[in-house]
């Protein structure tokens, strides 16, 4: 019998009970709820296979709702113990207010720049779980700055020429799967504020979080209307080229999730050939695109503005609904996911 499956069948139980904790103080209002899978079947094997050192080497890769839930767990803690500090000092409230606003906005610039597990570190960690499903290893650049802006790296053409021909859909996703990540992310530190009634400063995070889901998509926006020299950037990173694995995977995501929604069953080698005369021009620039792919990814881009469109956001945890003894709220989130899976069934 497959030696995989009896695995699954063990493991299954445990696979169904992430470790869960949820520690409660003597206020009321203030609470830490702490969620992290331990398992994450079926994809670990494959995470397994494709970093190649045992089961336990999977975890060097993981899979999207460990490293939401790790990242989540990390600001989660950062609040609580922000919040708790608060309410412990005894000082003027102009310095307990410098001392819990301040040390917020340094916690989450600390884990954005200076340690992994925060926002840039979850976000490529989604890429890198659609590249570790079909094999293909690589490199999250939040562990060192040293590499190309912290960005992911350590792929071979040969093995974006391959993950491409076998599941063109996967490959499109791998070029949204960080913006997926980010409002992911929001969602779920805005759910945990909503339903355990917090009353720290977790709406901060979900707001850096959609910002940068903003960020991400804005690049064509901002062409479009000369605010910034896109096309020119991205030709900057073809310069002092150190090699195939030392390159980012790619330039901007979301232009090059957009040229891949187009061109699904293109073959990767047709972007053309690097400029060093290695390997293959992985960053898609604007001017590649067409006209309608161009004004395309622009209304995608602004309707991703849509995704600040909630009170939650903003520090309105609930609105009371009328006398009916309820409390409710609501966000709007415009997920690209969605639109690859609509094209999915156009081009299939």
């Amino acid at each position: 019998m497959n030696c995989k499956f009896i695995f699954l069948m063990i493991i299954w139980p445990l696979m169904m009970t992430p470790l869960f904790a949820q520690v409660d103080s003597d206020d009321t209002d203030l609470k830490l709820k702490l969620d992290l899978p331990l398992f994450d079947l079926p994809y670990q094997i494959d995470a397994m296979n494709t970093v190649g050192h045992g089961f336990f080497s999977s975890y060097a890769n993981p899979g999207m709702s460990q490293s939401l839930a790790l990242t989540k767990d990390i600001y989660s803690a950062m609040h609580f113990g922000m919040k708790r500090l608060n309410d412990s000092l005894t000082i003027a409230p102009m310095w307990k207010y410098a001392i819990y606003y301040g040390g917020t906005v340094a916690g989450l610039l600390v884990f954005a720049y200076v340690l992994p597990f925060g926002y840039p570190w979850m976000q490529q960690e989604y890429t890198r779980s659609i590249l570790t499903r079909f094999g293909v290893n690589s490199f999250n650049g939040a562990y060192n700055y040293n590499t190309v802006n912290g960005m992911l790296t350590g792929v071979t053409d040969k093995s974006l020429e391959y993950f491409k021909n076998e599941a063109p859909h996967d490959f499109i996703r791998m070029y949204e799967a960080n913006i997926e990540g980010y409002l992911l992310l929001s969602d779920s530190m805005l759910c945990n504020s909503f339903v355990y009634n917090l009353k720290d400063l977790s709406n901060w995070t979900a707001l850096v979080s959609t910002f940068l889901t903003v960020s991400k998509i804005s690049a064509p926006i901002a062409a479009e209307y000369g605010l910034a020299d896109v096309d020119g950037d991205i030709k900057k990173m073809y310069e002092n080229d150190g090699g195939q694995e030392s390159r980012a995977l790619a330039s901007d995501y979301f232009i090059n999730w957009g040229y891949e929604l187009f061109h699904p069953h293109e073959p990767y080698a047709a972007r053309g050939v690097h400029p060093s005369g290695d390997g293959i021009a992985r960053y898609i620039t604007l001017s590649q695109l067409t006209e309608d792919e161009k004004h395309y990814l622009i209304k995608q881009g602004f309707l991703g503005y849509l995704n600040l469109l909630s009170p939650m956001l903003y520090g309105f945890r609930t609105f009371s609904l009328g006398h009916s003894g309820f409390e409710g709220n609501f966000a709007l989130h415009h997920f690209l996911l969605l639109l690859v899976r609509i094209h999915r069934l156009k081009y299939s």
